[in-house]
C-alpha cells in the first residue's frame, strides 16, 4: 500500500559504520515524513558494498511511499493486511514449518532446520522485512552477495538458497497458507567459487607433520577437547567428526578390534536424546592395530551429555544425561545444576583446538574432514575398490568416487614417470 507523500519530502538516505564488539557493522540512516522529519537508524549489513545496495533500494521505496512495518509503526500507520487475510510473520512461518515437519525428521535434522532458517532469515529482518510476503527476489540476491562477500563457499551459498526455497515451497504447495511467489527464483545467481566439491588431499609430508605434534604441546584446560587423540583416530579410521564425538565405549570391541556404528536411542547428543549415523546406515569399522592401541590407552571417565530441552510451559532447560563417551572435555561447573566440581562432558566443537593443532603442525587450509579423504585415498592405494572403500567409510560408491577420491598430483607424476614417450605415442 503506497502512502501519499508531502510535497518536497526527502528521505536523505545514508550509511555509516559502527564499531561493535562483534566487529564493524553498517547502519542505514534516513528520514520519514513528518513535522519535524523523523530520523530512523537501523543496522543493515556488515559489508559497505551491501549497505550501499540496501541504501539505494530503501531510498527508492521511500520515494514511492512504500514503508515497512517498522516505518509504519513509527508513523502510526495501520498494519497492512494482505489479500489472503492474516499475514504470517517470518518468525511465525519458521515456527510453523519446524513444528509440523520436525516430528517426521531425525532429531539432528530438525534441529539444524530450525537453527539455519533462523540464521538465514535474520538478514531479511535486518532489511526491515517482518512478514513472509515482504521478502523479494532482490532481497534474496542481496543475501547471496552478503554470504559471498564473507568468503563462504559456493556449497554454503547454495545450501542457504535451498533452505529458503524449501520453506516457501512448503508454505505454498503443502501447507497452502501462502499465495505469493517463491522469492528464490531461477534468476538468482549463485557466485561461482570453484565448484561444490572440496578437492583438498593431504600430502604425506603434511600427514607426518600432523602426527609429529606432541601431546604435551597442547594445553589441556577446562572446556578443551582432547584434540590430539581425536585427530589420530580420524587419521586411522576415516570416521566423520560427529561419529568420533559420539563414540561410546559400548560401541567398541577392542579385543576383536571392531567399532560398530548404529542407532543409539539413549545417547545424549547435542540436539537431544538419541543419535544415529548419517543416513541411519549401520556399519562396522575394522580397526587398524594403531587405532586399537590408541583407544586402549585412553582413560575411561564418567561422562555426561548436556542438551537444551523445551519444557511443557515453553521454557528451555539445560538437561544432563549420563553417557559413556570416549572423548570428553573437563568442566568445573555443571551446566545443568550450577554445582562446582569436576565434570566430564561430551565434546560438541573442536574449532579452536583444531586451529591450535593445525598451527603447531604448520599445515594450512585443512579441514578436519580432509583427514577422512586422506584415509580413503590410502584405502584405494591399498587396492580397495570404490565400493569397498565406501562401505568402510559409510558412503555409497557414487558419493565415495565424487567427494572422497581427489586426484593426487604427486601420484600422477609418479605414474607418468614410469611411462616412456614410445609407450604413450607409439613412436617407432
Amino acid at each position: 500500500m503506497n502512502q501519499v507523500l508531502p510535497t518536497g519530502y526527502d528521505p536523505k538516505c545514508s550509511i555509516y559504520p559502527r564499531q561493535l564488539a562483534s566487529g564493524t557493522k553498517y547502519y542505514l540512516s534516513y528520514y520519514l515524513p513528518g513535522e519535524p522529519a523523523i530520523r530512523m537508524c537501523r543496522p543493515c549489513a556488515e559489508k559497505k558494498a551491501d549497505a550501499k545496495r540496501i541504501m539505494v533500494i530503501k531510498e527508492k521505496q521511500l520515494l514511492n511511499g512504500l514503508f515497512d512495518e517498522k516505518d509504519r509503526k513509527k508513523l502510526n500507520l495501520p498494519e497492512i493486511i494482505s489479500p489472503q487475510g492474516n499475514r504470517l510473520s517470518l518468525d511465525q512461518a519458521i515456527k510453523l514449518y519446524c513444528e509440523l515437519t520436525g516430528p517426521s525428521k531425525q532429531v539432528k535434522v530438525a534441529y539444524n532446520d530450525r537453527v539455519s532458517l533462523n540464521k538465514d532469515f535474520l538478514f531479511f529482518k535486518d532489511l526491515g522485512r517482518a512478514y513472509i510476503d515482504e521478502v523479494t527476489a532482490l532481497d534474496v540476491q542481496l543475501y547471496l552477495n552478503h554470504l559471498s562477500a564473507k568468503g563462504l563457499a559456493e556449497a554454503t551459498c547454495r545450501h542457504a538458497m535451498i533452505n529458503i526455497r524449501k520453506l516457501y515451497n512448503w508454505l505454498i504447495l503443502e501447507a497452502e497458507i501462502f499465495e505469493g511467489k517463491n522469492p528464490v527464483s531461477r534468476r538468482i545467481k549463485i557466485p561461482k567459487k570453484g565448484g561444490l566439491v572440496r578437492d583438498r588431499l593431504l600430502s604425506e609430508s603434511e600427514a607426518k607433520a600432523l602426527l609429529s605434534v606432541k601431546k604435551e604441546d597442547l594445553k589441556s584446560n577446562v572446556n578443551t577437547a582432547p584434540i590430539w587423540d581425536i585427530v589420530r583416530l580420524a587419521l586411522f579410521t576415516g570416521a566423520r567428526l560427529g561419529e568420533l564425538l559420539h563414540l561410546e565405549w559400548g560401541d567398541l570391541d577392542l579385543e576383536k578390534g571392531i567399532w560398530t556404528l548404529k542407532y543409539k536411542p539413549n545417547c545424549p547428543s547435542s540436539t537431544g536424546l538419541g543419535w544415529q549415523p548419517k543416513w541411519n546406515k549401520s556399519r562396522r569399522i575394522i580397526l587398524l592395530p594403531v587405532a586399537t592401541q590408541l583407544l586402549q590407552e585412553l582413560p575411561r571417565l564418567k561422562t555426561y551429555g548436556y542438551f537444551k530441552e523445551v519444557q511443557p510451559d515453553g521454557s528451555v532447560k539445560q538437561v544432563r544425561k549420563p553417557g559413556n563417551f570416549v572423548f570428553a572435555k573437563r568442566l568445573n561447573t555443571c551446566p545443568a545444576t550450577g554445582k562446582s566440581g569436576e565434570f566430564y562432558a561430551r565434546v560438541d566443537r573442536v574449532d579452536k583446538s583444531w586451529a591450535t593443532y593445525r598451527a603447531l603442525a604448520g599445515v594450512e587450509n585443512l579441514q578436519i574432514k580432509d583427514l577422512r579423504t586422506y584415509f580413503n585415498h590410502h584405502l584405494r592405494k591399498l587396492g580397495f575398490s570404490s565400493k569397498e572403500a565406501g562401505a568402510y567409510l559409510g558412503n555409497s560408491e557414487e558419493v565415495n568416487e565424487m567427494h572422497y577420491s581427489p586426484v593426487s598430483e604427486v601420484e600422477l607424476r609418479r605414474k607418468l614417470a614410469l611411462m616412456s614417450e614410445e609407450e604413450v605415442f607409439e613412436l617407432p
